[in-house]
């Protein structure tokens, strides 16, 4: 468990655990820690769904603290949604963005109601914003996978009473139903899909053959009628891409807007667990058995990982603040500019340095290749002197021994 200060994604404060709990339960234990050792009032936690528990809010709330996070289902249902959706304003708050042809889009837009709180265990009871949100992307994929879903359900009860190897033919009524109604329940379209059963019987007359006595056969043939029930599915796609933030922030330090953008960007912290876990730290399986160990490496590797966070952050920061980009990181195209680059490239830029080490006459001489143009302005975007490389360049000493390094 990692809690990071934004707007750097910097590892803040960690805890290591075995990694067989749920994630729910640690998100307290954390909380708890990190604001007893460090004296602040007032800052703002954000989290997912999963750190959304009353426990965790009220602890929050009681610590004079602030929250944002999305609430799930279980602490707001659909029939809740729906409520704030039916009460929704005639206008929203707006976040817009310009695409690649400089053309004005919608990102999310929101607006909030108020509802209180109550933490029985803790006798605490506080007014909760509830901002709603909508985001055009998450609406446009949750729109896709519902029109996928309908599809999958209209194609298997197509197919059901069709005959096949290897397939159960559905002989009666009872089953034909139950097998309509397992399909309608593994998508969830109960409600979106009318299906009716139509039956027909077929007698059939056979005669008597050797001790075989004449007799009268039925067969019975099914037909599905399947129907969509378009005034349900245009409710449900006008309610999709709807999502309920709770927060106890109050409106002068945390707009609806700067809400939705706050949370947006909490796609830092994934990068930094990617860059622990697979690309700058590579924080992969060892064989490690102690515990002591175990959390030695980790703590070693987040260490790493907090020079990684500045160090981006603050060429990203210089290179905003004096609206300029930067060539030649780029791998294959040095001829690339840009703005926003990465640990990892800032660092490959330093690659080609060579440090050398001549013996002369029982004197050692130290000497470092020059610095190119691109190495000298990271230095100046990081605010380091390029005198700390320089500097080695007028090194010598005598009787050292290097067998050692």
């Amino acid at each position: 468990m990692v809690a990071t200060l934004d707007p750097l994604a910097m590892p803040l404060y960690s805890k290591t655990v075995a990694g067989n709990t749920a994630d729910d339960v640690l998100y307290l234990p954390v909380l708890k820690e990190l604001i007893g050792n460090v004296d602040f009032l007032h800052q703002l936690f954000v989290g997912d769904c999963k750190m959304g528990s009353t426990e965790v809010r009220s602890f929050l709330q009681h610590k004079d603290q602030y929250y944002l996070l999305p609430l799930s289902k279980k602490k707001c249902s659909q029939t809740q949604l729906a409520a704030y959706l039916a009460n929704r304003p005639n206008e929203f708050v707006e976040v817009l963005t310009e695409d690649k042809h400089g053309q004005t889009q919608l990102k999310a837009k929101g607006f909030e109601q108020i509802e209180q709180v109550t933490d029985q265990q803790n006798g605490l009871t506080w007014n909760e914003r509830r901002i709603i949100v909508y985001s055009t992307a998450f609406a446009n994929r949750q729109k896709l996978a519902f029109e996928k879903r309908l599809a999958k359900a209209k194609t298997d009860l197509g197919i059901i009473l069709q005959a096949k190897q290897g397939r159960k033919k559905l002989k009666t009524y009872a089953e034909v139903q139950s097998a309509v109604q397992q399909i309608l329940t593994k998508y969830q379209l109960k409600d979106f899909l009318q299906v009716n059963i139509e039956q027909r019987v077929e007698t059939k007359t056979i005669r008597a053959y050797g001790n075989r006595p004449e007799r009268v056969e039925t067969k019975l043939h099914f037909q599905l009628q399947i129907k969509v029930n378009e005034v349900l599915k245009a409710q449900h796609l006008q309610n999709l891409g709807w999502r309920v933030y709770a927060s106890n922030a109050p409106k002068d330090r945390l707009s609806i807007q700067q809400a939705i953008l706050c949370y947006r960007n909490e796609y830092r912290i994934e990068h930094k667990f990617d860059e622990l876990l697979n690309r700058v730290t590579a924080l992969m399986p060892v064989l490690l058995h102690k515990p002591h160990r175990i959390k030695a490496l980790i703590r070693l590797l987040l260490l790493a990982l907090k020079y990684v966070s500045v160090i981006q952050h603050r060429v990203r920061s210089e290179l905003k603040a004096t609206k300029q980009k930067i060539k030649e990181l780029i791998p294959g195209n040095p001829g690339r500019a840009t703005d926003k680059p990465t640990t990892n490239l800032i660092l490959h830029a330093f690659k080609n340095i060579h440090l050398n080490i001549v013996s002369v006459e029982n004197k050692i001489y130290v000497n470092i290749s020059d610095l190119k143009p691109v190495q000298l302005k990271i230095l100046e975007l990081l605010k380091v002197p390029p005198e700390i490389y320089r500097g080695f360049n007028q090194l010598s000493f005598s009787h050292f021994d290097f067998s050692e390094i």
